[in-house]
């Protein structure tokens, strides 16, 4: 579903998609685009979804942040299972919470 009621706030028309709880969550073309896909490493993929919720962290939508990363934890093979565990979510939370720094060391922390 698109939304473009203030296009220029985010650079382009919002979509609005569904997180891996079925949660929605807004996003824009200019920040992060298409998914990565399985043709990436583990890493690689991490490091996309880790740069995509910076950029909302950024953009002061914190909450969407951790959506986003959460979400696109569950794109990649490799990555899946930090989405499927209970306490991830707990601790990208906590990071973001905390600071910009904290949400990146938390996101750039789990073992691949």
């Amino acid at each position: 579903m698109e939304n473009s009621s203030d296009p220029t706030r985010h650079g382009g028309p919002i979509h609005e998609v569904a997180d891996a709880v079925g949660a929605r969550v807004l996003m824009s073309p200019d920040v992060g685009g298409e998914a990565e896909t399985a043709e990436t490493t583990p890493r690689e993929h991490l490091n996309w979804a880790i740069k995509r919720a910076l950029e909302l962290y950024d953009a002061g939508q914190k909450e969407n942040a951790v959506k986003s990363f959460m979400s696109d934890m569950t794109k990649h093979p490799g990555t899946a299972f930090i989405a499927a565990k209970p306490f991830s979510l707990m601790l990208v939370q906590t990071g973001c919470n905390t600071s910009r720094q904290e949400f990146q060391n938390m996101m750039a922390g789990f073992k691949l």
